[in-house]
């Protein structure tokens, strides 16, 4: 099992978070946590998620934001069967904060569509851009992970109840965001 994300310098002390969440799980689960430079917006870093996943898919990976935590082994991907995975919040809102991304020929199509659309909306959030490529998409085997596998931490309380997260998010972007955005 190889769990993927990348940050930039901005998320440095979640991203290290992050990492020592993962270094926990250790021999079961690999990981690759990259920094990447800013790329102008809090957008165009989120876009250039299609683009490092499908750099790093060889492999089936996992992909989980770099303001999460790994809490719990995620069981649930030692046999899923499936060419990818994503939780859809209040089972319509498709999140990108944990994926499941098997190498299919599938998932490359869905991936290739994504960073053609984050290319042609660059104004849309990369999760808005995802739901169009796979809602164009015909065949594609997806699984719907459980609200524990994209567990935002306030978010996801309100809505589902007091469950007990496997990934965490922390939504740093609430507090980055606009900061980001206004330097650029």
């Amino acid at each position: 099992m190889i769990i993927v994300s990348y940050y930039t310098a901005l998320y440095q002390f979640e991203a290290q978070n992050l990492i020592k969440s993962l270094e926990n799980f250790l021999p079961e689960i690999n990981s690759i946590v990259e920094e990447y430079p800013e790329r102008g917006s809090w957008e165009k870093n989120t876009h250039f998620k299609a683009d490092f996943i499908k750099e790093k898919l060889t492999e089936p990976i996992i992909w989980t934001d770099a303001d999460s935590q790994l809490k719990q082994y995620p069981i649930l991907f030692e046999n899923i069967d499936c060419d990818v995975a994503f939780h859809f919040f209040k089972d319509h809102e498709l999140m990108t904060g944990t994926m499941y991304w098997n190498n299919t020929s599938k998932s490359h199509e869905l991936l290739d569509s994504w960073i053609r659309l984050n290319n042609m909306f660059p104004e849309n959030w990369d999760q808005v851009n995802l739901q169009n490529a796979l809602n164009g998409m015909q065949d594609i085997n997806v699984y719907r992970l459980p609200p524990e596998y994209c567990f935002i931490t306030d978010l996801s309380r309100e809505h589902y109840g007091n469950l007990r997260p496997v990934f965490e998010h922390f939504q740093a972007s609430r507090k980055y965001k606009k900061r980001l955005n206004a330097v650029h």
